[in-house]
Formats: structure tokens, C-alpha cells, sequence
């Protein structure tokens, strides 16, 4: 029980901590929209981005409040340092411009972490203890893997959505770092005149290029399934370990009781 209570004060610091980073960042965005200190597409994105940021921070509270899902601290961490790294790290700091790999091992843990968190869900809620199940960890890590590729497909569907509602370029279909750049607003004209544009798009460079990026994302989120279930064969396979748990089923009324009795 001692435990427990350091591990709730630890989830709820990280909480905390990270509240505080994107209410920063959601300002930065705002400030940055009004003085025109970057593009306003950019502006914006970092501002919805920060907003995310915060639905994310708190999810482990959600979960525990709307289906009584607690975390381990592990996950927690995982959790908030890699949404830390796409949000704060990659728009606010602007990482996805600095360094152009930073999307892409990004994607690729997405793929990882997402099949890793869908795993340890279906795993002790669905199949640890079905009876008409033979091999549950395995039965869990090929649905974890085929829920991670969903997201992933369904991270494409966001981007789009917020390149046609808000005018971004999640998706790039501007093009980056060339004379037709726009400053990333998709509901804009491209820059250039109309014989850069043709050139531009007659090439495999140009009418591939917003495909490329999608269809990359998706093919890292695929790689990093390969690596969990690479990972989940070796150590529950060859090693022949259990899972440990990482999420549990409680109940917050039942807690509060116990803890008062122990007191």
C-alpha cells in the first residue's frame, strides 16, 4: 500500500509537470500568432498541438475516473515523455524542422509503444484468464499489433482532418524547404509562379511528395509493430517469461476505504 501512494504521488507530479509545459506552450502559440513570429499555420498547429498536450498529461487520471483503469508508473512515463518529445519537443522547439529524422523515430516507437500499451490491455482484461484461450499472450500480441497499425492509420485521418479544417500541413502538402513554400497552409496558394509549380509537380519529387510522407508514417508505425513482436517472442517466447502487469482494475470508493482502515 506504501507503495501504491508513492506511485500515485509520482503520476500525479508528472501530471503536474507536464500541465505546466503545455499551458506554456499553449501561450507560446497564441503569442506567436498575434505578433506573427512564425507562420500562422505553424502558430496554430502549435497551439492545437498544446491542447492535445494537455488531454494527454491527464489521461492516467481519466482512465482511472471514467473506467477505473490504473497504470504503472512505467507506462505513465512512457506515455507522457514521447507525447512530450512529438508535442513540446517536435512543434514548440520545432525538432521536425532541425533534425528531419526526428518524425520518423518517432513513428516508429508510436508503432512500438501503442502495440506495447494494447498488449498489456487486452493481455489482463480480455485474455489472461479466458478459458477458450490457449495461448493468450500470443492471441493478445497479434490484436495489440493490429490495433497499433489502426491508430497509426487513424493518426493519417487526424492529420488530414486538421490540414483541411485548420489549414495546416501536417500531411506536407506544401512543400517544405523549396520556392513554393507558403508557410505550411494548405487552404493557401502555393508560392512561386505557375511554371516553378508545374515544374515542381512534374517531377517524382513534387506528385509524390505528401505521399511519401503519409505513406512513410505508415510504414514506420508497421516497423515498429515488427520490433514488438520481434521483442514479445524473445522475451516471452525463448525466455519464457510472464507478463508483468501494468494495468490493474480498481476501484476508487473500495480504495479510499482501505486506505482509511490501514491509517
Amino acid at each position: 500500500m506504501k507503495n501504491e501512494k508513492q506511485n500515485d504521488r509520482f503520476i500525479l507530479v508528472l501530471e503536474i509537470l507536464f500541465t505546466a509545459v503545455y499551458f506554456a506552450q499553449i501561450i507560446q502559440g497564441a503569442i506567436w500568432m498575434a505578433n506573427g513570429t512564425v507562420e500562422v499555420a505553424e502558430a496554430r498547429l502549435i497551439l492545437l498541438q498544446g491542447i492535445g498536450g494537455l488531454v494527454v498529461s491527464w489521461l492516467p487520471l481519466l482512465l482511472l475516473i471514467l473506467f477505473h483503469i490504473k497504470l504503472h508508473p512505467i507506462l505513465v512515463c512512457g506515455v507522457e515523455l514521447f507525447a512530450f518529445m512529438g508535442i513540446y519537443l517536435g512543434e514548440a522547439c520545432r525538432f521536425y524542422y532541425r533534425f528531419s529524422i526526428w518524425d520518423d523515430v518517432l513513428h516508429t516507437f508510436s508503432g512500438f509503444g501503442m502495440a506495447f500499451v494494447a498488449f498489456c490491455l487486452l493481455y489482463e482484461f480480455l485474455f489472461k484468464e479466458a478459458k477458450n484461450v490457449k495461448h493468450p499472450v500470443v492471441v493478445s500480441c497479434l490484436f495489440a499489433c493490429m490495433i497499433s497499425i489502426a491508430l497509426g492509420a487513424l493518426w493519417e485521418v487526424y492529420e488530414f482532418t486538421g490540414d483541411t479544417i485548420f489549414g495546416l500541413n501536417m500531411q506536407k502538402s506544401i512543400p517544405e524547404a523549396t520556392a513554393l513554400w507558403n508557410g505550411g497552409a494548405s487552404n493557401l496558394p502555393l508560392n512561386g509562379t505557375d511554371e516553378e509549380i508545374a515544374a515542381f509537380f512534374r517531377s517524382p519529387e513534387g506528385y509524390r511528395y505528401a505521399l511519401m510522407d503519409t505513406m512513410g508514417d505508415v510504414v514506420e508505425d508497421v516497423v515498429g509493430n515488427l520490433v514488438f513482436a520481434a521483442f514479445s517472442a524473445i522475451v516471452f517466447g525463448a525466455f519464457h517469461r510472464q507478463p508483468r502487469t501494468m494495468v490493474v482494475k480498481t476501484n476508487l470508493k473500495e480504495e479510499k476505504k482501505v486506505q482509511e482502515k490501514l491509517a
